[in-house]
């Protein structure tokens, strides 16, 4: 079977999302299938193997027309669709796909909905459930427009694929979606090497000096600000007490986003000297951070999945996440690796926090109750569920045509 994936850039400088579409088409490559990435993060044309798998390159020319549409509003959001559709449709002239597989997020496949592929949108968070604050006009449109866009994509797709059954039933609400004839879900995978890598990991100790980790976008979906707040309070706690300040370091946030944040709220500057920012981390250098830290913070108010979720149990490291989101309850009372605060406000996190810090007995437990659970979820298994869901859409479409 001849797959095309869709991805918004590819590791080690994409988001979750390339790393998403990454395991997926590597584990169908793995169970035979001839899988092309195309990716948004390469120049058009570019074609190169990566990890064993053909990518081919689609991001629109930043100069010339299509430059000047994509700083357009609204129309801008059908640039990037359109030369993903341009580069699956010359490949696919050239030898046929049987599947186009690509995220809702943005809509990348928006022109790719109807003839041959049949498309699969695998969904993860729906773009206006992650707006920011105080939009302005022209970013609410654009917003709106974009949420549109995925709306139809979904609405016309062959099958949907959400990460959990909340998630799903998200997916439904949000795009209005009443009857899909095919939507299953799947859990998405951890790499073969966080695994493994996180399984080596030694246990956080109680001897070195405290830290945390954050993995994610200074939004509000995220808890970025109040996870910043709880944290400082959490601090302050600890030196009016005579104790060590704990450590943070945030992957994935420009530094001006934390000074302003800070700024925001009033704090003292000065606590930057506790905070490490950094950005486009390869994976070893992530999975490096995950190992050097005591705890991960991922206080987020809504996730599809919880892939930092899932890293932080596979390397052994206690997870602070928040009960604002019903995948993280989901997951920490199945998983049984870390706790919740009450509420995505500063307080409840810095309760959280202190919480954890004063109870390094239960990190162990912790711990070893985490990496038991994520070692089912396998690339293997992720590719078979997919590939049933796959074979669910050619046989539906054999009988309907």
């Amino acid at each position: 079977m001849r797959v095309a994936v869709l991805a918004w850039g590819l590791p080690p400088h994409g988001s979750g999302l390339g790393r998403a579409a990454m395991e997926i088409a590597r584990g169908l490559s793995q169970l035979g299938c001839d899988v092309t990435l195309f990716d948004s993060g390469r120049a058009l044309g570019e074609t190169v193997v990566q990890s064993g798998l053909a990518v081919v390159g689609c991001a629109p020319p930043i100069n010339g027309f299509a430059g000047f549409l994509r700083k357009r509003a609204v129309i801008g959001h059908l640039v990037a669709p359109w030369y993903f559709c341009k580069a699956v449709r010359k490949v696919h002239r050239e030898c046929p796909f049987s599947i186009v597989e690509a995220t809702n997020w943005y809509a990348p496949a928006a022109f790719l909905t109807t003839g041959s592929p049949a498309l699969v949108v695998r969904n993860s968070t729906p773009a206006i459930d992650a707006k920011k604050e105080n939009l302005s006009l022209r970013q609410r449109i654009d917003l709106w427009f974009a949420h549109q866009l995925e709306k139809q994509t979904a609405k016309k797709a062959a099958a949907l694929v959400s990460n959990t059954p909340s998630h799903a039933q998200v997916i439904k609400d949000i795009y209005n979606i009443a009857d899909q004839p095919i939507h299953d879900v799947i859990s998405l995978a951890l790499d073969e090497d966080v695994l493994k890598r996180g399984a080596a990991a030694p246990l956080p100790s109680v001897r070195a000096a405290p830290s945390l980790l954050f993995v994610g976008r200074a939004e509000r979906r995220k808890g970025f600000s109040e996870m910043l707040a709880g944290y400082a309070c959490a601090n302050q706690a600890r030196r009016k007490v005579g104790r060590r300040p704990i450590r943070l370091t945030i992957v994935g946030v420009e530094p001006d986003d934390v000074t302003e944040c800070l700024k925001a709220q009033g704090e003292d500057l000065s606590l930057c000297d506790e905070i490490e920012i950094l950005n486009g981390l390869s994976d070893d250098d992530l999975y490096a951070e995950y190992e050097g830290t005591t705890a991960v913070i991922a206080p987020s108010r809504y996730e599809s999945f919880g892939l930092v979720y899932r890293e932080a149990a596979a390397f052994g490291r206690p997870l602070i996440a928040c009960r604002e989101d019903p995948a993280a309850c989901d997951f920490i009372d199945i998983a049984e690796c870390g706790i919740l605060a009450d509420t995505c406000t500063p307080k409840a996190i810095a309760d959280a926090i202190e919480r954890l810090f004063e109870a390094p007995d239960d990190w162990d437990k912790f711990a070893l109750a985490g990496r038991r659970h994520v070692q089912s979820l396998t690339v293997k298994r992720l590719a078979a569920k997919t590939l049933e869901v796959y074979a669910e859409v050619i046989a539906l479409r054999s009988r309907v045509g």
